[in-house]
């Protein structure tokens, strides 16, 4: 049971105090997960105890306790809010992607000089390298970078990546699939759609493609070839850190 102060849970066994204080807990708990520092517990009459790493505790002073609880309260709020912004303005930023019928990505088509696309692309520069440029964008309250990436001085590829935190790692999956989807409905059938496993341990386990993104057991693509373009969508992690791109590169590189 690892965790932090701010963590307020149940003991799921009884505590039982004998008439000389000692401690009785039962089965459940200690055969629970190992403890880590300054693990706060509920006891069964409401009273919170800091339960220590070397297996001793010690009663909260409601000073403490309320700060426990108000730290709590937060982390739940920010849970509640990462959950609330899982699902809208896909199909927005959808629209964007392919809001110009005139450029082969946003303002800028295929072997522009860095200069050019610099002077055409209108969003927050923040990165600049001898062959790439980042940008900073907000699509309908999505964040993400725009990058551009140069060969010989001439633009080869550009992407957005999605900056989005959810609290649970299986939204991540559901903007995949909600990407996927409005994609295929702008693109037409995927040329290949394809999920590469490093280790399978939750293959077959849809509801864990995200967490399995997560820390790097799982890439997923979807591919798409234009006229003049090709398309991937790609959804890759580590060290539980999700990116979600959408690629745009010229067909003739």
């Amino acid at each position: 049971m690892a965790g932090n102060a701010a963590t307020v849970k149940t003991l799921p066994g009884k505590i039982l105090m004998n008439r000389y204080g000692s401690v009785i807990i039962g089965i459940l708990f200690l055969c629970s997960a190992v403890l880590s520092a300054d693990e706060i517990a509920t006891m069964n009459d409401g009273r919170k105890v800091r339960l220590k790493s070397d297996g001793t505790w010690e009663y909260l002073s409601p000073q403490e306790a309320a700060r426990a609880d108000a730290q709590a309260s937060t982390v739940e709020k920010t849970a509640s809010s990462a959950e609330k912004s899982a699902g809208p303005s896909i199909s927005n930023f959808v629209f964007e992607l392919h809001a110009s019928k005139s450029f082969d990505f946003r303002s800028v088509s295929w072997g522009m000089n860095k200069q050019q696309v610099k002077s055409a692309e209108k969003l927050k520069l923040i990165d600049e390298y001898k062959d790439s440029l980042k940008y900073d964008h907000e699509i309908q309250g999505i964040r993400c970078n725009v990058y551009y990436v140069f060969e010989s001085d001439k633009l080869v590829s550009a992407r957005y990546t999605m900056v989005r935190k959810h609290f649970d790692p299986a939204d991540y999956n559901e903007d995949f699939i909600a990407l996927k989807k409005h994609l295929i409905q702008t693109f037409g059938p995927a040329a290949s759609v394809q999920d590469f496993w490093n280790n399978e341990m939750y293959k077959g386990d849809e509801t864990k493609y995200g967490f399995a993104v997560s820390i790097g057991f799982l890439t997923r693509t979807v591919n798409w070839k234009q006229e003049r373009s090709k398309v991937l969508l790609q959804m890759e992690g580590i060290n539980h850190e999700v990116f979600t791109n959408v690629k745009y590169s010229s067909v003739a590189k």
